[in-house]
């Protein structure tokens, strides 16, 4: 086996031999003299290795890797025994395309436009349209950055107006705010929150009215007349104030229990007790619009759980859910679903009943698939 001595070694910056490799493809030595190559450097690209052949154009972007390793070629005198080491360069050429060359790659504004003027005087009629349609869908950002800036500073933001929210993502804007941190079992649905005292005290005389009639007088539903006429017996000191809750309980079942398109008419009345609380009630649990007033499906929604909520105040927080299946015109399954996103539970295996009791069970999230926990 021969041997050599490697007296030099040949690592020049500029000027260093190129090893190049096509990627789809090996070249034939025949077809070595049909090439032509050539070396040219970019500003932004460095070196890049052009080959040229009679069907194709083929491009690669020099390879140099000086802060990590070099390639060398070894060559060798076989007359004297010295080698040299020569640094090279390496290529991977793909075939060219004019892709990049698209207009939108041009970042010389004023050569975009001169490219535009001449396709609207001497390009085709698509040309021309197509030219136009860029021209329309150019945005001045500068010009946006400014105009947004001036109105930032003309904005005053009030500060004290702002509220953060204190709704988590188990409670919903429909749904009757609940204190989870509560101590009481009356304090989870405090009977102010859910019913402002000047609406209740509306209701004060005509509660006290009905207490004094007889059973076939009282004008309400079946349920809370049973209700009722427990109160007419009972000497509590409360009795009053319950008979108040049953009455407003009374009037949101007649709001949900009227078809929607009744809720538009002057003569209907959700409170025929009292016009403060008839505007309430229409200003809380239904809204206007073009048409008139209406009840979506989020005020219906937010109409059965504050009825859920008043009957718990009402019946000492144990309900039996199968009084409302015939009034409001719901399955009990649906009722259950809402109890449960209500913080209700039930006891054994009576799921008939709802109770609200300490502690509170993990909030649920109401969707319109299955329930989360």
């Amino acid at each position: 086996m021969s041997t050599g001595t490697i007296n030099s070694l040949y690592d020049e910056n500029s000027g260093r031999p190129v090893l190049i490799n096509f990627q789809n493809g090996i070249l034939q030595p025949d077809k070595l003299k049909e090439f032509k190559c050539g070396l040219y450097s970019d500003k932004d690209d460095g070196l890049t290795a052009v080959v040229a052949s009679n069907n194709a154009i083929y491009e690669g972007a020099i390879s140099r890797n000086d802060h990590l390793f070099n390639n060398f070629i070894l060559t060798r005198n076989k007359k004297t025994g010295e080698c040299k080491l020569i640094a090279i360069d390496k290529a991977l050429l793909r075939i060219y395309t004019k892709s990049k060359r698209k207009l939108n790659e041009v970042n010389d504004v004023s050569a975009v436009k001169q490219i535009a003027n001449l396709n609207k005087y001497f390009g085709s009629k698509r040309t021309k349209m197509v030219t136009e349609q860029r021209e329309r869908l150019v945005v001045d950002v500068e010009h946006i950055k400014d105009t947004l800036a001036e109105t930032a500073k003309e904005t005053q933001v009030d500060e004290s107006q702002i509220v953060p929210s204190k709704l988590d993502d188990a409670d919903s804007l429909y749904r009757p705010p609940i204190n989870r941190n509560a101590n009481k079992i009356e304090n989870v649905y405090p009977l102010d929150v859910i019913i402002p005292p000047e609406i209740l005290d509306e209701l004060k005389n005509s509660a006290e009215e009905l207490l004094d009639k007889d059973e076939s007088e009282l004008d309400l539903y079946d349920f809370i007349k049973v209700e009722y006429m427990k109160l007419q017996q009972s000497q509590s000191s409360e009795r009053t104030k319950k008979a108040q809750i049953l009455l407003y309980m009374n009037c949101l079942v007649g709001l949900m229990k009227q078809p929607a398109k009744s809720l538009s008419s002057k003569k209907f009345k959700a409170c025929p007790y009292s016009i403060q609380v008839n505007t309430y009630l229409l200003d809380n649990f239904t809204l206007m619009s073009s048409t008139g007033r209406t009840r979506p499906l989020s005020m219906r929604d937010k109409c059965i759980c504050y009825i859920l909520v008043v009957s718990m105040i009402a019946f000492n927080y144990s309900v039996n859910l199968d009084i409302f299946t015939k009034d409001l015109k719901l399955g009990l399954k649906k009722l259950q679903d809402i109890s449960r996103v209500l913080a209700f539970s039930f006891k054994g295996s009576n799921k008939n009943t709802a109770i609200l009791s300490l502690p509170l069970p993990p909030p649920v999230v109401a969707s319109s698939g299955k329930r989360k926990r």
